[in-house]
């Protein structure tokens, strides 16, 4: 806050568990939602096919990827 940093404008990744696309946290202020021309990736597995790979990434089983963007993505 001492900076008045918003945080707006700036995309950024999180290389963890996957993040939980369904989460309120997201939704609220749709800071999953990305630029035309990116997408969500998950590079656990090899899949060739983006729309798979972008709908992998926003699964979160162990939970530790969806904490650590919603660290990144909170708000004051």
């Amino acid at each position: 806050a001492s900076f008045a940093a918003s945080g707006k404008g700036i995309v950024w990744a999180v290389a963890d568990t996957g993040i939980d696309g369904t989460h309120p946290h997201f939704k609220t202020l749709r800071t999953l939602d990305l630029p035309d021309g990116l997408f969500h990736r998950d590079f656990t597995s090899d899949n060739p096919d983006p729309d798979v790979a972008s709908a992998a990434a926003l699964i979160d089983n162990a939970c530790h990827g969806t904490h650590v963007a919603g660290i990144i993505a909170g708000r004051t």
